[in-house]
């Protein structure tokens, strides 16, 4: 099989990290900035990968859409409900593919059932400025985690507290009771959903995903709505912010 031609724009600390993986699955054409510098390259490819910063991913991903390009976004879309819904709306008119990144989910781990789920996630992180808050760069992986649960359930009553490197989400539903505890200052790493460790994996998911993705084996419409379940959901958190 012809490997994939694509387009890398980024080159931070995560690009730097995937980078190496999608090379050894694709064949990359051009590695770009987030400045004006993607629009000048050559533009024959069958994907485009955007790794850049959350603020610039809807004019590079309009853009490459615009081209009639195929676009895996690291997540999130963006961090606006109204921008993520124009853009796969738009991709839909063009008639692409567009596909965020959901991790987590290639770790093939099953999510119980339960009335209480604890969430716990603790990461080091030696930042002076965080590129992106807390609940886009953590707590999103565990929102599209526990969809399948929260999509059909009724929210009553939503608490949270917000400071600098640590989050704390309480989510009431009319069946369930989700607590979402996020910290940067741990050195060492964690990851729980009730008892299950999502540290503890075989393989490399991240190639999984992007193998899966460039074969057309995942089902992009409920990616989709997942990342906008996921946006829907911040935005409904952040009313309910305080600081402590």
């Amino acid at each position: 099989m012809r490997k994939k031609k694509v387009g890398i724009i980024g080159y931070g600390k995560w690009a730097k990290k995937v980078i190496p993986i999608i090379n050894k699955i694709c064949k990359i054409h051009f590695i770009s900035n987030t400045k004006n510098s993607y629009k000048l390259q050559d533009h024959n490819v069958d994907w485009v990968f955007v790794l850049s910063n959350n603020e610039s991913h809807y004019k590079i991903v309009k853009y490459f859409l615009s081209k009639k390009i195929n676009v895996f976004c690291e997540k999130p879309l963006t961090e606006s409900l109204t921008q993520s819904k124009k853009l796969i709306d738009y991709s839909n008119k063009k008639k692409t593919r567009l596909f965020i990144s959901e991790v987590e989910l290639f770790k093939n781990k099953k999510i119980p059932k339960s009335r209480k789920f604890k969430i716990k996630r603790e990461k080091f992180e030696k930042i002076k400025k965080f590129s992106s808050p807390i609940i886009y760069r953590l707590a999103y992986h565990d929102f599209y985690l526990l969809f399948e649960t929260l999509k059909r359930e009724i929210i009553r009553k939503i608490s949270y507290k917000n400071q600098k490197k640590q989050i704390s989400i309480k989510i009431n539903t009319d069946k369930t009771e989700y607590n979402f505890n996020y910290n940067l200052n741990i050195k060492k790493q964690s990851h729980f959903i009730n008892n299950i460790n999502f540290n503890n994996f075989s393989g490399n998911p991240f190639k999984k995903m992007i193998k899966n993705v460039l074969s057309n084996k995942v089902n992009f419409k409920s990616n989709n709505t997942r990342a906008i379940f996921c946006n829907y959901l911040i935005s409904k958190i952040k009313r309910y912010e305080t600081s402590f």
